[in-house]
């Protein structure tokens, strides 16, 4: 009775919101596998399809026979042998008939299997035409198919919410079958052809299963159409409360495959007759062409190819104004995101899990709908994927976060190739959101390191953004695909996201002046955004119209046409810079629109100004137009430009490569140059330009610290009356320089860039080699004496330090408006190589050292053992 007892019962592997959180992606997953093959996808070639289907029939088949095989030889095992039942014989016929066996039915028919020829059946194709001739003639004086049809359709227990059936259309069709091929194969008591390789016993009886089974091929290419009309009826809250039309049709194009017509003997055994049967083999082609209507008088074609008709008015649009399709697209989409964002903000915030549900369907719906990106809905998904892996499972590793930073950009380089070798930089590809994702997620790595460490070993950073448990999967995943910025930015790290999630973000300290509280709607916590998002909205769709505008005129090829030649230096200088502004509009567009919709969500949200009550929404601002157009140094123009990417640099990069305890060095630098780099992708225009910027920010910080000092009060640092023709005249070379530099960045390619570069002189190369040679000779001295000279005819007394090998620093105080000119990359970009080379050079004599005294030390406790081994 052992088998009787219940088995102990085992308790569920996952908790309920594990259950429930698992079951909701899986929803997801499967309506975007719905979206994809049933609505936007391609549908495959009837070749294709019916190869498929015959692979798939043929090894039912197989499985079949083996099934059937099998089912028999377990009955033959386990039923006894029983006597035949005793029946009266005939007294007429004679006694000890024949046997009745294949063999002699082939002999006396003259047929042979192995060797006859397969038959033509054009006679018979004949009499089938007629006969089905003769009824599609009957069918056209007669409704009895229709009404048959009808009735059948109908039948007596129709639901209540489906109206009658009405048959819209029927066509039977013009042409014929074509039977050929015709040729005998013996058969076993299944049907089944004999096994290859096994001999084929002709003195088989048919009485013992095996029979002869006629085949033949069939072939039909027709139009047969069958299509039905009705409508789905709702009923609720009351009758016919809405009433939506449905229509279908469905045509067989084309019919294929094998008829089989074999007699089935009689058993006497078991009482069974003789009968005929007529089957066709699992290798049949069927083709349909599948016409639907839902919701609307008009029919829809060729439903997969719903994907065609979202790209059509994007096509026709771009025709008329000159743009690229996928640009409009990605412009649709930042539209498309405020209405989208005003519906997340409403979400109630008690159910955040609905937040997150709501933000990843949108998002796949931008990939998949929009931009036909399911690739790249699988590269997402692989980096998600993968860095949580590395995060849950190296968590207390501390080569963690270098692990899934080189996963994110080695991931990511593929792609970055991938895209170089297509070589179409207007289309919308992954790589765009997918370098916004290497910042995310390698900032996710590091706040799950941060998260085990000492409170102690950490700044003030790190603790703010520490993690010391793994996100549920619900939160990672809203976190990686939220909407608003999933295609460009800006990135942000997952304290921030959570905080908006649970709204704990928009607690308002109790130091704050309650009237100073911003104003909320029906109770919830997130402040209203609307006029400050739409502000964004018109500044950002004001920039993207000036670059529809404009990149008519200047475009990045403008440069290298012949007709650039021909102007002169000034107009070249001109365009050159119109070429740079241009493309930077479609940037300061794109951006504003996608912080602007950020801030509808409540994420751009930086808090609360105790004084005014003003609240601050700029913590995801991402560029500073003004900033960058009116820079009057390299470092202004920098920071101003893509200032999240600058943060993740420097947080994430530039501060994590320096050890604990000591200052950043030339490898910190070197560390944070490669990796922005690398991040933007593999063009030698990229390198061109960072290169060029690395010395032009070292002679813009020489110029500025030692000649705008002669500009300033030596006392009170405030601007002379000359300051503004300092002020102009840095702006112009700023702007020109960087004009000059970013040229590669648009061109791309080395040959191109270095055309540009020539047509206009290489004026910046000229300039800034000049200026470095100017502040590497004895000019240089001269400069800075003359600096002293008037400080210290104004009575200035300039402070003398020494640094740590006993030189001099002398800080001049008009000089250091300069607290934001630290060593610090920009953009990967060192302000300063001259310091990096002096850091080169320290690292290089204190690894010199060390090695000298590790080999001083060993030669030490050589000697030691030597002299203890003679004492003994």
């Amino acid at each position: 009775m052992a088998q009787d007892v219940c088995p102990p019962r085992t308790e569920p592997a996952l908790s309920f919101t594990q259950g429930l959180i698992l079951g909701q992606i899986s929803v997801v997953l499967l309506l975007a596998a719905f979206i994809k093959f049933f609505i936007f996808g391609e549908a495959p070639s009837p070749d294709v399809t019916a190869a498929l289907r015959a692979s798939e029939r043929r090894s039912n088949t197989l499985a079949h026979k083996k099934s059937l095989l099998s089912l028999r030889e377990s009955k033959e095992r386990q039923l006894p042998q029983q006597p035949a039942l005793n029946k009266k014989k005939s007294s007429i016929l004679r006694s000890n008939p024949p046997t009745l066996t294949i063999g002699s039915i082939l002999n006396k028919t003259y047929y042979k299997v192995e060797s006859h020829q397969p038959e033509s059946l054009d006679w018979f194709n004949v009499l089938v035409a007629q006969t089905i001739a003769q009824f599609r003639s009957d069918a056209q004086h007669d409704d009895a198919i229709l009404t048959s049809l009808t009735k059948a359709l109908n039948g007596t227990s129709r639901p209540d919410f489906l109206d009658e059936i009405r048959v819209s259309e029927l066509s039977l069709g013009e042409d014929f079958p074509i039977f050929s091929n015709c040729r005998i194969i013996p058969v076993d008591e299944d049907g089944l052809d004999f096994e290859p390789g096994k001999a084929f016993q002709t003195n088989t009886s048919t009485r013992e299963g095996a029979r002869l089974q006629a085949r033949m091929d069939v072939d039909l290419s027709d139009m047969i159409t069958l299509a039905l009309e009705t409508k789905l009826l709702v009923n609720f809250p009351k009758r016919l409360s809405a009433v939506l039309p449905v229509a279908l049709a469905v045509s067989v194009v084309r019919f294929s495959g094998t008829l089989s017509i074999s007699f089935i003997p009689s058993n006497p055994s078991e009482n069974t007759p003789t009968k005929m049967a007529f089957t066709f083999l699992d290798d049949y082609r069927l083709d349909f062409s599948i016409r639907s209507l839902l919701g609307s008088r008009s029919r829809l074609q060729d439903v997969p190819k719903i994907a065609q008709l979202v790209e059509s008015p994007f096509v026709w649009l771009a025709d008329k104004i000159g743009a690229g399709p996928d640009e409009l697209k990605l412009v649709f989409s930042f539209l498309l995101s405020y209405p989208l964002a005003g519906l997340l903000k409403r979400v109630p915030d008690a159910r955040p899990e609905y937040k997150n549900l709501f933000s990843i369907s949108i998002s796949i719906f931008y990939l998949v709908g929009l931009f036909d990106l399911w690739d790249g809905l699988r590269t997402l998904l692989i980096s998600a994927a993968g860095t949580y892996a590395i995060a849950r499972f190296l968590r207390g590793s501390p080569y963690m976060p270098w692990v899934g930073f080189v996963f994110l950009m080695g991931h990511m380089s593929i792609n970055h190739i991938a895209r170089q070798n297509a070589n179409s930089p207007s289309s919308v590809d992954i790589t765009g959101a997918q370098m916004v994702l290497v910042m995310k997620l390698s900032a996710f790595c590091w706040n799950v390191a941060d998260g085990v460490l000492p409170m102690s070993d950490l700044s003030d950073f790190q603790k703010d953004r520490r993690l010391t448990e793994l996100p549920s999967l619900l939160d990672y995943i809203g976190y990686v695909f939220f909407f608003p910025s999933l295609l460009i930015g800006p990135a942000f790290d997952f304290v921030e996201y959570r905080r908006w999630l649970d709204t704990t973000m928009f607690e308002v300290p109790r130091t704050i002046d309650p009237s100073k509280k911003p104003p909320t709607r029906r109770k919830r916590k997130i402040p209203r955004s609307a006029t400050p998002a739409i502000l964004k909205l018109l500044a950002g769709l004001v920039w993207t119209v000036s670059f529809l505008k404009l990149s008519a005129y200047f475009y990045p090829e403008v440069l290298l046409e012949d007709e650039f030649v021909t102007y002169g230096f000034l107009r070249r200088l001109f365009v050159l810079h119109m070429v740079g502004f241009t493309a930077r509009c479609k940037y300061y567009g794109v951006w504003t629109m996608t912080e602007g919709a950020c801030i509808l969500s409540g994420l751009g949200y930086n808090g609360v100004d105790p004084t005014t009550g003003k609240v601050s929404w700029n913590r995801l601002q991402n560029i500073s137009p003004w900033g960058v157009e009116f820079a009057q140094n390299t470092r202004g123009y920098l920071e101003s430009w893509n200032i999240n990417t600058n943060k993740w640099l420097r947080n994430y990069i530039y501060l994590r490569v320096t050890p604990r305890g000591k200052k950043p060095g030339f490898r910190a630098s070197l560390a944070t140059f490669t990796t922005s780099a690398f991040w933007h992708g593999f063009y030698p225009g990229y390198y061109l330009s960072f290169v060029l910027a690395s010395f032009i920010q070292t002679v813009a910080k020489n110029l500025r610290r030692n000649f705008r000092p002669f500009f300033l009060d030596p006392k009170t640092s405030k601007p002379l009356p000359t300051k503004p023709y300092y002020d102009i005249a840095s702006w112009l070379t700023t702007q020109l320089t960087f004009s000059f530099a970013a040229a590669p960045f648009l061109i791309l390619s080395f040959s191109g860039s270095l055309t540009a570069w020539s047509r206009v002189y290489f004026y910046a190369v000229v300039g800034t080699a000049a200026c470095m040679a100017f502040f590497a000779s004895p000019a240089k001295k001269s400069v800075k004496k003359a600096l002293e000279a008037r400080n210290a005819k104004a009575g200035v007394v300039v402070a003398d330090k020494r640094d740590k090998d006993g030189k001099s620093i002398r800080k001049v105080p008009s000089n250091e408006s300069l607290g934001s000119m630290s060593r610090e990359p920009v953009m990967g970009i060192s302000p300063d190589l001259e310091m990096e080379y002096d850091d080169i050079k320290a690292e290089i004599l204190e690894e010199l050292e060390a090695r000298a005294s590790r080999s001083r030390a060993a030669s030490l406790v050589a000697q030691r053992m030597q002299a203890q081994k003679k004492a003994a």
